[in-house]
C-alpha cells in the first residue's frame, strides 16, 4: 500500500493502527472459520465474542474502586462538560453522591443529546426512566435489606448523557464499590473484563489494599489500560511520603526504585482533591479553572484526553487482539491432535480407540454423578435454610411480648368505648402482623445468604474437582490415543476458557443474567468469578423467598386479634397492658404454626433453585463431553479412511496448521504494532 510521502507521523501510526485492526479482525474470521469446518462450537462462539468486541468503535472505560472511594464524585468531575445545558436540579453532577455509599447498580454512561435512563433487568429486558428519577432513585438505602429490596431486579442502568468526553465514542462506567456485596462485586469484575481501560479510585486515608491491588493487577493481566486515582481525603496534601507509600505499593512492589513524582504519573498515577474538583465544576462559580487545577483534576483530564485522542484505537486493538491470540491456542491443539491422529498406523490407532471405550463410557456417566452430588447439596441447601427458618419463627415468638409491650397503640384517654376498643385492636393487629413480616424478610435477605454462602462454596470447589477430573480423563485419552500431550510451556499459560470456566459461568448465568451481554451484546465465559459466586446464588434464592413470606407465611386475619379482647371488659384501667398481652397469648399459637405451614413453600422453592443449578450444570457438562467425544470420533475416522484420502486430510491439516500459525502471527503482530503505536 503506497502512502503519500508528506504523510505526518500521527497519519502514519494512525494507518498503521487501522492496519493492525483490520489485520487481526481477518485473523479472528479465519479462525472462525477453520473452527466452524473443525466442529469446535465453543471456540467458535469465543471467538465470535472477541470479534465483536474488537470491531466495536466504543472505547469502554470503567471507574472502579472500593465502596466509598469517590469514584462518582471524579466521574462527576470527568462529565463536567456537556455539549448542551442540562438541569440537574442543582446536584454536583449526574452521578449521585452522598456521605453514605452511593452507587448501587453499575452505570453505563453514553452519549446523547438529550438524557435519559435505561433499567436493564437481568434478563437484559429494557425499563426507560427520567434522569431526574435516576438521580432519586438510584441511589443505596441507609439499610442493605433495603437496597436489596430496592434493586434486586436491575443488573445495569445506561444512561443517555450529552457529555463531551462520551461524544468522541467513549462509554463510562460508574461501578458499586467492590467487597460491598458480593453479586455486584462480580458484576464489576466482569465489566473490567470486557473494558478497554479503567480508573482505579483509591482513598489517601485508606490506601491501596491488599485486594485494590489484586483488582488492578486483574486489570493489567486482561490486557486493559489504567489508570489510578489518589482521592485527596479531608484536604491531605501531596507530599513525599504519600508519594513514595503510593510507590512502595505499585511499582516498588516490582523492585523498581524510585523515581519521584514523575515517575509516578509515567505510571498514570495522578492524586485529585475530588470535592474541589466536583465543587469547582458544579458549585457556586461552575467551571472554576483554577479549582480544577489545583484540585489536580486538569492534569488527568490533560493525560487522559491526550491518552484518548492517540492511543485508544491501539489500546483497543491491543486488547482484544491478545484476547484472539489466546484463543486461538485451543484451535491450534485441535489441529496438532487431527494431524497426529491421522498420521498413526490404522491398526494401532483402531486398537487403542476401542480400549479406550471403557473410559468414555465412564465419562458420560459423569453428569450422572454430577447430578447426584447436587442433590446431596440439595438436601443439604433445605436442612440449612429450613432449619434457620424454624429458629426465625423461634425468634419471633420471643421477642413479640417485649416489642409489643413497648409499642404505643393509641393515645392515653379516660373510658374506653366499644369504637375505641376496636381501633386498638386493628392496630395490634396490624403491628403483630408488620413485626412477624418484617422480621421474616429480614431472615431471608441476611440469614438465608449467611447460611447457604458456606454450602454453595463447598459446591464450587467440587465442581472445580469434578469437572477438573474429565479434563484430565480427557486429556490422558488423548495421550493413550496418539501419545500427544499439552506442550508444558502452553499449559502454564491462561489461554482459553477451560471446561469449568465454562460451566461457572453457565451456572452463574442463573442468577446474574448474561453478564457479557450487559457490555458487549455477546456470550462468553470469565474468569475469576470465584470471590462472589457463592453470595450471587444465596441472593436469588431471596428474591423467591420474599414473595413466600409476603403470601403464603404471613397471614395474620384482623378478626383473630380482634378475638383476642373478647372478656376484656370495658373499663379502661389497665386495658391496654391486657389488650396486648392477649393478642400475645392468642397470636403465639398462630406464629409456631407459621414455622409448619411456610416449610413446603421453602423447601419447594429452595428445591427449585438447587434443581435449576443441577440442570444448567449437567447439561452444559454433557454438551462439553459430546463435543470432546465427538473430535477424538472424528479423528479416528479420519485415519480409518483409504490412503488417498487420508493424504488428503493429512495434506488439508497440514495447510491449516499453516494458515492457523499464520493468523496468530498476525494476531502477535497486531498487539505488537498497537502497543508500539502507544509507547506502552
Amino acid at each position: 500500500m503506497s502512502t503519500p510521502a508528506t504523510e505526518s507521523l500521527a497519519d502514519k501510526l494512525s494507518r498503521r493502527g487501522q492496519e493492525a485492526k483490520q489485520s487481526a479482525l481477518t485473523a479472528i474470521e479465519g479462525l472462525t472459520q477453520i473452527a466452524e469446518r473443525l466442529e469446535m462450537s465453543m471456540t467458535v462462539d469465543d471467538l465470535a465474542h472477541i470479534h465483536g468486541n474488537l470491531g466495536s468503535h466504543q472505547f469502554k472505560i470503567l471507574v472502579m474502586g472500593r465502596f466509598k472511594n469517590g469514584k462518582s464524585t471524579l466521574l462527576n468531575a470527568i462529565l463536567g462538560g456537556t455539549s448542551s445545558p442540562v438541569d440537574l436540579g442543582g446536584q454536583a453532577g449526574p452521578m449521585v453522591v452522598d456521605d453514605l455509599p452511593a452507587t448501587a447498580i453499575l452505570t453505563c454512561v453514553r452519549y446523547a443529546p438529550t438524557p435519559k435512563v435505561i433499567a436493564y433487568d437481568f434478563d437484559n429486558n429494557p425499563e426507560e426512566w427520567s434522569l431526574e428519577r435516576y438521580m432519586r432513585e438510584s441511589t443505596q438505602e441507609a439499610d442493605p435489606d433495603e437496597t436489596r429490596r430496592k434493586f434486586e431486579r436491575i443488573q445495569v442502568f445506561e444512561l443517555h448523557y450529552p457529555a463531551e468526553l462520551c461524544k468522541a465514542g467513549v462509554m463510562v462506567y460508574d461501578s458499586p464499590g467492590l467487597d460491598d456485596h458480593p453479586e455486584r462485586t462480580v458484576i464489576t469484575r466482569q465489566a473490567a473484563r470486557e473494558c478497554d481501560a479503567a480508573i482505579v479510585v483509591y482513598r489517601s486515608d485508606t490506601l491501596m489494599g491488599q485486594g485494590e491491588m489484586q483488582d488492578a493487577s486483574e486489570v493489567l493481566s486482561d490486557g486493559a489500560t489504567l489508570f489510578s486515582v489518589i482521592n485527596l481525603w479531608d484536604g491531605r496534601t501531596v507530599d513525599d511520603r504519600l508519594l513514595r507509600f503510593v510507590w512502595s505499593r505499585s511499582a516498588g512492589a516490582e523492585g523498581i526504585p524510585y523515581a519521584g513524582p514523575q515517575g509516578l504519573t509515567d505510571r498514570r498515577f495522578f492524586f485529585i482533591d475530588g470535592r474541589r474538583a466536583s465543587n469547582s465544576r458544579y458549585g457556586r462559580s461552575p467551571g472554576d479553572p483554577d479549582g480544577i487545577r489545583l484540585s489536580g483534576m486538569a492534569a488527568f483530564e490533560e493525560r487522559l484526553f491526550d491518552f484518548l485522542a492517540h492511543d485508544r484505537a491501539q489500546v483497543h486493538v491491543a486488547k482484544f487482539a491478545r484476547q484472539a491470540y489466546l484463543c486461538s491456542d485451543t484451535v491450534e491443539k485441535h489441529v496438532a491432535q487431527r494431524r497426529q491422529a491421522a498420521q498413526m498406523d490404522r491398526e494401532s490407532l483402531n486398537i487403542a480407540f476401542q480400549e479406550i471405550q471403557p473410559q468414555l463410557a465412564a465419562i458420560r456417566t459423569r453428569p450422572v454423578d454430577l447430578a447426584r452430588t447436587l442433590e446431596k447439596f440439595t438436601a443439604d441447601g433445605i436442612a440449612v435454610v429450613v432449619a434457620g427458618f424454624q429458629q426465625a419463627i423461634a425468634d419471633i415468638r420471643r421477642d413479640l411480648p417485649q416489642e409489643l409491650a413497648g409499642y404505643e397503640l393509641g393515645s392515653r384517654f379516660g373510658a374506653v368505648d366499644l369504637l375505641k376498643q376496636k381501633k386498638l385492636q386493628r392496630q395490634a393487629g396490624e403491628f403483630v402482623e408488620k413485626f412477624v413480616t418484617d422480621r421474616i424478610e429480614a431472615w431471608g435477605r441476611t440469614e438465608v445468604s449467611r447460611v447457604l454462602e458456606p454450602l454453595l462454596e463447598r459446591l464450587y470447589l467440587e465442581l472445580e474437582r469434578e469437572v477438573g477430573e474429565i479434563e484430565q480423563d480427557f486429556s490422558r485419552l488423548h495421550q493413550h490415543l496418539t501419545g500427544w500431550q499439552v506442550d508444558p510451556i502452553v499449559a502454564g499459560k491462561v489461554a482459553t476458557v477451560s471446561m469449568f470456566e465454562r460451566v461457572v459461568a453457565s451456572a452463574t448465568g442463573l442468577f446474574l443474567g448474561d453478564l457479557s451481554a450487559a457490555f458487549t451484546g455477546g456470550a462468553g465465559g470469565w474468569r475469576g468469578a470465584a470471590g462472589g459466586i457463592a453470595g450471587a446464588f444465596g441472593s436469588a434464592f431471596v428474591l423467591g423467598l420474599m414473595g413466600i413470606a409476603a403470601t403464603s407465611i404471613v397471614a395474620l386475619p384482623i378478626t383473630l386479634i380482634a378475638a383476642a379482647a373478647v372478656g376484656l371488659g370495658a373499663g379502661s384501667l389497665g386495658f391496654v397492658d391486657r389488650l396486648k398481652k392477649a393478642v400475645v397469648k392468642e397470636c403465639d399459637p398462630q406464629i409456631a404454626q407459621l414455622g409448619e405451614r411456610g416449610l413446603p413453600a421453602i423447601e419447594a422453592k429452595v428445591s427449585a433453585g438447587f434443581q435449576a443449578i443441577a440442570v444448567t450444570i449437567t447439561d452444559e457438562v454433557a454438551a462439553l463431553i459430546e463435543q470432546e467425544e465427538r473430535n477424538i470420533t472424528l479423528m479416528v475416522e479420519e485415519n480409518q479412511r483409504d490412503r488417498s484420502e487420508r493424504d488428503r486430510i493429512l495434506a488439508d491439516l497440514a495447510q491449516t496448521a499453516v494458515t492457523v500459525a499464520e493468523y496468530r502471527l498476525a494476531l502477535k503482530e497486531a498487539t505488537t504494532i498497537a502497543r508500539q503505536v502507544t509507547g506502552a
